[in-house]
């Protein structure tokens, strides 16, 4: 397959190398590359232990809050009620999917206002090290994990990009 030679050489690069780049991406937002160490620059003060299961054993991840991510990459993470406005155009962040994929090509998809604090609230981290050592080469340099799910369907390994799409506005006045 084609893709084959691409995951070699990434797998080549090493466990937990931290330069190994994701991208996030946005409408109106240039795209940026993301490493570990300006994960963990920029969103210092965002980082936070989480304990999550993992192959079968209690762990301590060190994570950021994918909400925070997105804000630092520069999506519109603020939301505000906008009474009277078109409905075909007010709320925006309601009409937005995060769309998380790993370099393996599995994708899981959440709604924006879903993580947003003031909306859903729901708890979704980015994970950069796993009881204090880098991810392995098979699980990072980054993934998600989502605690508050029953199953961990909807976490990534290897994330590779993170992009927030726009979806289309109702066609028809209500």
């Amino acid at each position: 397959m084609a893709w084959q030679p691409w995951l070699a050489a990434l797998t080549a690069i090493g466990a937990g190398d931290a330069g190994l780049t994701f991208r996030i991406s946005a409408a109106a937002v240039k795209p940026s590359d993301w490493t570990v160490e300006r994960l963990q620059t920029e969103l210092a003060t965002e980082i936070k232990p989480i304990q999550y299961r993992s192959h079968g054993a209690l762990h301590t991840f060190n994570c950021v809050p994918l909400v925070s991510l997105l804000k630092a990459a520069g999506v519109g993470t603020d939301f505000s009620m906008q009474a009277g406005a078109n409905p075909k155009l007010k709320n925006p962040a309601m009409r937005q999917a995060v769309v998380v994929t790993g370099r393996d090509g599995y994708a899981v998809v959440f709604s924006l206002a879903e993580i947003l604090p003031s909306v859903g609230n729901r708890a979704i981290w980015v994970a950069f090290d796993e009881d204090g050592q880098p991810l392995s080469g098979g699980e990072g340099p980054v993934r998600l994990i989502v605690p508050e799910d029953k199953s961990p369907a909807r976490g990534v390994h290897q994330i590779a990009s993170i992009d927030v799409v726009q979806l289309a506005a109702p066609a028809t006045e209500p």
